[in-house]
């Protein structure tokens, strides 16, 4: 049932006494102004008008506010006018006042519009680097419950693979993964607007798109919101809403609001994707940088890979991020890349260095970040490959860098190259058991280690799996 506003909704009675006073004092006249029930809103003072004098209805477009009536006047002709005049004022008093009421819930609707997409897409600009399912997962849970979906589903796809990664939202609230093929003898909802980027809102079946199936068999019901996430011109993936508790319909609103994060998202996955290519590269390019350095010294082959693998095992095992993880493998990578320039009669030297050649090898701690130092995107991890050598009681080097001030990315990287070079052939002495580098840790722990580094590194797996040799 649609409740029309009140005249005195926008226009106090007050306001219309004051107004219907002047008018008489011109005009002589006794003025009256009727609600929409025919109640008396506003009189002249000392009007004795009745609803049933000479009148005119008060209007608002087709919509009915009131009425406006007057007794006295000798002259029909000037009544009318006057009322006329009177109407005519009260009339656009409202309207104006409706809508600026109208524009201020437009406003109020847009801001929460806004409020709404900021709340869904904030968290994302930081989420589209490494695990992009897990991702689209806090995508998906965000948006269902943005537009009241009881199920959704996000398929994304992508180039290395023939199908689609499947998330499927439950009405419990349950997301489930799995795969998808787009199946060429069948069009359900997501085939159709994947292919043909044709967005499907649907509250009767007569709103499917012809030859596309619901799919029930799947649980997508009516009403039903399909949109295509793009980037770069491309298809990534669809997003689909299915079924309200509420309604029988998605409103233009939930429309617009879900077409706007999916744009954003869209263009979130196609960075990530560009990022993840850009990196990529990085990583193939340090690693040739990495291969480059062990061919200075066979006694060093595959040092570096192992390196690798046992910092970015501990950090994962103290709960880094797989980001955090990440960055701490192309460190990993990077870590002995001063030895470059150390000369092979120091390098590759059999037995004992002298004062002056442990100087020279020392000085790749601070010769590897002063090469890196030219590559913005490697800055923040220029720190741990410095100080990848520094001791917690502050007999290390470059700097002598004591417990905490050690970044303890740099203790990571110090226990893994320590363990691999102990248990490694090297041109001074033959390698050590791992009971034997076991002890040498436990027993540097707290002194030339990180006591919780090198717990953290016996308790992972790749540790447990060497000393079980498998």
């Amino acid at each position: 049932m649609l409740v029309y506003p009140k005249l005195t909704d926008f226009i106090p009675a007050a306001e219309l006494d004051g107004l219907l006073a002047r008018a008489a004092t011109i005009s002589g006249l006794s003025l009256c102004c009727q609600g929409l029930g025919g109640e008396i809103v506003a009189r002249s003072p000392g009007s004795m008008a009745e609803p049933n004098g000479n009148g005119v209805d008060l209007l608002h477009g087709k919509e009915r506010l009131g009425r406006l009536t007057s007794t006295g006047g000798d002259s029909r002709a000037v009544v009318s006018e006057v009322l006329q005049w009177v109407a005519d004022e009260i009339q656009e008093r409202f309207r104006t006042r409706r809508e600026i009421e109208c524009l201020a819930e437009h406003i109020t609707e847009n801001y929460h519009n806004l409020e709404c997409i900021f709340d869904v897409i904030q968290p994302l600009s930081s989420l589209f680097s490494l695990n992009v399912v897990e991702n689209c997962q806090t995508v998906l849970v965000a948006t269902s419950s943005l537009v009241h979906a009881e199920r959704s589903w996000l398929l994304i796809a992508f180039e290395d693979k023939p199908e689609l990664v499947s998330l499927h939202k439950t009405e419990e609230g349950d997301v489930l993964l799995d795969s998808t093929v787009l199946d060429d003898s069948r069009t359900g909802p997501w085939e159709h607007t994947f292919r043909t980027g044709e967005a499907i809102n649907a509250a009767r079946s007569s709103d499917i798109p012809c030859g596309v199936q619901l799919r029930e068999d799947l649980g997508v019901t009516l009403p039903l919101l399909c949109l295509r996430l793009e980037g770069d011109r491309r298809p990534l993936g669809v997003l689909c809403f299915s079924g309200k508790a509420h309604a029988d319909f998605f409103t233009s609103t939930e429309v617009k609001l879900t077409a706007a994060i999916t744009a954003h998202i869209g263009t979130l996955m196609s960075n990530a994707k560009l990022q993840e290519d850009m990196h990529s590269l990085l990583l193939e390019a340090i690693t040739v940088l990495s291969g480059v350095m062990e061919t200075k010294d066979e006694y060093t082959h595959g040092h570096v890979e192992r390196v690798t693998n046992y910092a970015a095992s501990i950090a994962a095992h103290l709960g880094f991020t797989p980001e955090h993880v990440e960055r701490l493998r192309i460190a990993a990578l990077l870590h002995d890349l001063g030895k470059i320039g150390i000369p092979d009669r120091v390098l590759l030297k059999h037995g004992d260095l002298t004062e002056d050649e442990k100087a020279i090898m020392q000085s790749h701690a601070i010769a590897g970040p002063r090469i890196l130092k030219h590559f913005k995107h490697l800055e923040p991890i220029i720190p741990w490959i410095q100080g990848h050598h520094e001791r917690p009681d502050g007999q290390g080097y470059p700097l002598g860098l004591k417990g905490d001030a050690i970044p303890i990315e740099a203790q990571i990287l110090s226990v893994a190259d320590a363990f691999d070079a102990m248990t490694s052939n090297r041109p001074y002495r033959v390698a050590m058991s791992i009971d034997a580098a076991v002890r040498r840790l436990h027993d540097g722990a707290g002194t030339q280690f990180n006591e919780r580094v090198v717990s953290a590194f016996l308790e992972t797996e790749i540790f447990q799996n060497l000393k079980n040799g498998s």
